[in-house]
């Protein structure tokens, strides 16, 4: 569950948390003690008043251990 604290710290980081409109995660594999994650994030979908976005955490070989889709109002 800290991986998912660890992604959305990330798009708190990228976005405003007000922008946050949805945030949902899919956990895919186990995170093991002593693994480096990084955060990865992109940006799928447009409307005129919103970004759908995904974000990944992955470990140092590149295994995805969380999924997450979100959207944000734009500023």
């Amino acid at each position: 569950m800290m991986i998912m604290g660890f992604i959305g710290q990330a798009i708190g980081v990228w976005f405003h948390p007000d922008q946050l409109l949805r945030f949902s995660v899919r956990f895919q594999a186990m995170t093991r003690p002593g693994e480096s994650i990084t955060i990865k994030g992109t940006v799928i979908g447009e409307t005129d008043d919103t970004w759908k976005c995904q974000a990944f955490a992955v470990n140092e070989e590149g295994e995805t251990k969380v999924s997450a889709l979100f959207e944000v109002k734009k500023a």
